[in-house]
């Protein structure tokens, strides 16, 4: 049986998405969580992509692949009442052998934050960036708008197969003021 599953995920304590033999990765932790719910490994999950170290998802989709049928509902209650805080199951759904995790995504979003002048507060330190003085923010704007369009990112690779397909297409790139947000 084959289902599609959205997690969120604060990456500040994990090596990325994908398991390695010396990190704690977020898919290690989800394995973990199905293997004490299952009560047995019989089970495989496939991320749709691969995050760096630290980096934290509000959507982030896996297929799980598993020998018994599984109540949905269920599973998604038991996986939030199990999983580490950090990490979050958002739903779950049922889908056929012909969806593939890797080849069905067509776009994927990123943030970033920054804050510039006075020193951010320290809980801020996992999400943002800080800048000493101010920032011409109309030229960083405009800077956005460069990365707009089709690129070929082969030199941001670390160890690129020959037969990798580099180019991607970047639809909308914004730099967002908030400036006058007050929390």
């Amino acid at each position: 049986f084959f289902y599609h599953i959205n997690i969120q995920f604060l990456g500040f304590r994990y090596s990325g998405w994908q398991k390695q033999t010396n990190a704690k990765t977020v898919q290690e932790m989800v394995d973990r969580t199905f293997n004490f719910i299952f009560d047995h490994d019989g089970f495989k999950t496939l991320g749709a992509g691969r995050t760096d170290a630290k980096v934290s998802a509000n959507q982030f989709s896996f297929q799980l692949f598993v020998t018994e049928q599984q109540d949905t509902e269920d599973l998604l209650a038991k996986l939030n009442f199990n999983f580490p805080a950090d990490i979050r199951a958002l739903d779950i759904r049922e889908v056929d052998s012909n969806f593939n995790i890797m080849n069905d995504p067509k776009i994927k979003k990123y943030f970033y934050m920054f804050t510039c002048g006075e020193k951010m507060h320290p809980f801020c330190a996992p999400f943002m960036v800080s800048f000493e003085g101010a920032l011409d923010i109309d030229l960083m704007k405009r800077g956005a708008k460069v990365f707009e369009g089709e690129h070929n990112f082969f030199n941001y690779c670390y160890r690129p197969s020959p037969d990798g397909q580099f180019v991607r297409t970047i639809d909308f790139c914004e730099l967002v003021d908030n400036t006058d947000y007050t929390a």
